[in-house]
């Protein structure tokens, strides 16, 4: 998530104008006014893209790492729920073994 907000970061940098003229020098010459307005818009148009790529991106991961999170603490609820009915259900053992077997734990005659 942290490298995608720096990507962003750059990419809305780039949207504001510094968008590196090297590109540009790539076609081989100079460009006309119109061309380099329409290699501008298309730039923009790609940095647009991934930005919002990103976002999404970034976005499912949040919401991977909520899901991770909630699932966790619902299995640390129920690990709780069932240590304590098992604490329950040996105190409960413990109280039903006279009952159980009397003869066990009475005096010999």
């Amino acid at each position: 998530i942290r490298e995608l907000k720096e990507e962003n970061e750059k990419l809305k940098k780039a949207l504001g104008g510094d968008i590196p003229m090297d590109a540009a020098a790539a076609g081989g010459g100079a460009m006309s006014p119109e061309e380099a307005a329409k290699m501008r818009k298309q730039m923009e148009e790609e940095i647009r893209a991934q930005l919002e790529a990103n976002m999404a991106a970034m976005t499912e991961m949040e919401t991977d790492v909520d899901r991770t999170a909630l699932a966790r603490q619902q299995f640390n609820e129920e690990q709780l729920k069932l240590l304590e009915k098992k604490e329950k259900s040996t105190d409960c053992d413990s109280a039903l073994i006279p009952l159980l077997f009397p003869v066990l734990l009475s005096p010999a005659a």
